[in-house]
């Protein structure tokens, strides 16, 4: 019979490496990704990668959070060029909102899964139909199996989801998305 004390300090210690070992990867995908498209390489306060720079018409900061015995998340923000006032966020759906969902379900998204992974709070509905039209829903819908935040506050933008990125298609369509929030905003809009 195995003893699960003596394997539980052995199993902490292979999670820490293959997170170091990710990370590591990352690095080197993030530095050849940054220098490809002429962002400006950084380093965060804890010695996590990340990079800044103009991409998708704004300037854009990309980077990771978090620590080896927790895990990391990738954060990438922006300001909208003309914000509107208000606030929306996308978050996970917690046990709260998963029985509420079941009692009233939400259909903001059109989606089942989307709807039952993901909650959406606003200050106002027109806002949130504004921000989430079918383009940032696909970058949604890619990143919600992951742990994802996506926050619109008086034209801050942040998106986060778990894990620090090493699909560099995947930080192309986050940047891309990013630009396309911060000039997002239709005229008839009245929160302009």
């Amino acid at each position: 019979m195995t003893n699960f004390l003596s394997t539980e300090p052995a199993l902490r210690e292979a999670f820490r490496q293959d997170v170091a070992r990710r990370l590591e990867e990352a690095r080197a995908l993030w530095a050849v990704y940054g220098a490809e498209r002429k962002l400006r390489w950084v380093a965060t306060a804890n010695g996590l990668p990340g990079f800044e720079g103009a991409a998708a018409g704004v300037l854009v900061a990309v980077s990771a959070v978090g620590s080896i015995d927790r895990g990391f998340q990738t954060r990438a923000s922006t300001d909208a060029k003309v914000a509107m006032r208000g606030r929306v966020e996308v978050v996970p759906a917690g046990d709260w909102d998963a029985l509420v969902g079941r009692l009233m379900p939400r259909r903001f998204f059109g989606d089942v899964d989307l709807d039952r992974l993901l909650v959406v709070r606003r200050s106002s509905a027109t806002l949130a139909r504004t921000l989430l039209d079918p383009r940032v829903n696909e970058t949604v819908r890619a990143l919600a199996p992951r742990l994802l935040r996506l926050s619109y506050l008086d034209g801050a933008i942040d998106l986060e989801w778990a894990g620090i990125e090493r699909d560099s298609r995947v930080l192309d369509d986050v940047l891309d998305v990013l630009g396309y929030l911060a000039v997002r905003g239709p005229d008839q809009s009245a929160y302009r």
